[in-house]
């Protein structure tokens, strides 16, 4: 190979390795900063509006009022991950316990709309509650779901079709707080799709 383009390409991919970014959101931060450790976002919407394949999302300890929607894949080896900080319990709330909420708390659907395929995604370490469905997705393959605490949504705690999921270390619980719908409709898990892995995850519906 010609020593150029293989120079040429080198610097390509480690351009590329280097645009990944982590951002950060607090409740005490701002949408107006740039989303550094120092400078963190205040809702993990903006910060799921800017993330991008390889990037990672920390989010820190509190409250976050917010339904938040997952418009943008990552790519094979390089998911997006949507985290807690080390060491801290992030919840995502967009509703009140035992009142009809507006929307999922947390969603993943394609940017072109939801029969368009979103996939490597990954959700870790976050309490989900008070939400239409804890978890929704749509078409989506190659995600994780791990280590999450998914309690109290209105209906399922992770409803969706997809394939090649994993769902993993997680307690979903209390799901279904909907006391207008049919009980057989309520689940903790409601999925439909090929290749999902549902391992060691605990919890009952109540």
């Amino acid at each position: 190979m010609n020593r150029y383009i293989w120079l040429s390409l080198v610097a390509i991919a480690m351009a590329a390795a280097a645009r990944a970014s982590t951002y950060y959101v607090s409740t005490k931060g701002s949408d107006k900063n740039s989303g550094s450790n120092a400078e963190p976002l205040r809702t993990v919407q903006k910060a799921a509006d800017m993330a991008r394949a390889g990037d990672t999302i920390l989010v820190r300890g509190g409250v976050y009022r917010e339904h938040v929607v997952l418009r943008f894949s990552g790519q094979k080896g390089k998911p997006i991950v949507l985290k807690n900080h080390p060491g801290e319990r992030p919840v995502i709330q967009p509703g009140e316990l035992g009142k009809e909420p507006h929307g999922h708390s947390i969603l993943l659907q394609a940017e072109k709309g939801y029969q368009n395929p979103i996939g490597w995604i990954n959700v870790e370490g976050l309490e989900v509650r008070y939400g239409w469905d804890g978890v929704k997705i749509y078409n989506a393959h190659d995600i994780i779901i791990r280590n999450c605490n998914i309690h109290h949504n209105w209906n399922q705690g992770i409803l969706g079709n997809g394939n090649r999921v994993l769902i993993d270390r997680n307690i979903i619980a209390g799901n279904g707080t909907n006391k207008e719908a049919a009980r057989n409709l309520l689940h903790g898990i409601y999925a439909t799709g090929s290749a999902f892995s549902i391992t060691t995850n605990i919890g009952s519906l109540k």
